[in-house]
């Protein structure tokens, strides 16, 4: 005989009403700022380009810290089609304490312009853009230029009679050069 187990039952965090109520209570009590009045379509956002720099700057706020469930939890929340900025707030704000708010609205800006500029962030194609440049201007400043170079030997007059050091009349021994 198989006994059967009563007692305990798992539930998820969205059926507890005693969370509901708390994360009702902060998104009525918690100010924000107009930014995230803009809803986000996350099919119009390159989420492959714009996930790095989240998590760049998530780790960043953290002081360095990298806590990878947090990270994955922040960024799987914004990969919902319709996110909701308040509650990505409420939600980061257990672990970001008061860089919340700033990050929060920084990565809502961010998508608000992917959203507009074909799915990439006008801040990330600039950043880009600017990066290329500085890498080609090193590549011009290292760049070997192929011009023969001769050591104290003039190259000017016949090669039978050439002068080490300086060009004609201007001193050095006359030097024979013998082929």
């Amino acid at each position: 005989e198989k006994k059967k187990m009563q007692g305990f039952r798992s539930i998820s965090l969205g059926q507890d009403g005693r969370f509901k109520d708390k994360e009702k209570k902060l998104l009525k009590g918690t100010k924000f700022p107009p930014e995230f009045d803009t809803a986000v379509d996350m099919r119009k956002v390159e989420f492959k380009v714009v996930r790095p720099w989240i998590a760049r700057r998530f780790t960043e706020c953290m002081d360095g810290f990298e806590d990878e469930i947090m990270m994955s939890y922040a960024l799987e929340m914004l990969e919902q089609d319709k996110p909701d900025p308040r509650k990505f707030q409420i939600n980061v704000t257990g672990v970001l304490e008061g860089k919340a708010p700033a990050f929060a609205l920084e990565v809502w800006k961010m998508l608000i312009s992917a959203q507009e500029n074909g799915g990439i962030p006008q801040q990330l194609i600039d950043e880009e853009r600017e990066k290329v440049k500085r890498e080609e201007e090193e590549r011009a400043q290292y760049q070997v230029r192929e011009k023969p170079v001769q050591y104290g030997l003039s190259t000017r007059g016949p090669p039978e009679r050439r002068r080490r050091g300086f060009h004609d009349g201007e001193g050095g021994a006359d030097v024979e050069v013998k082929q």
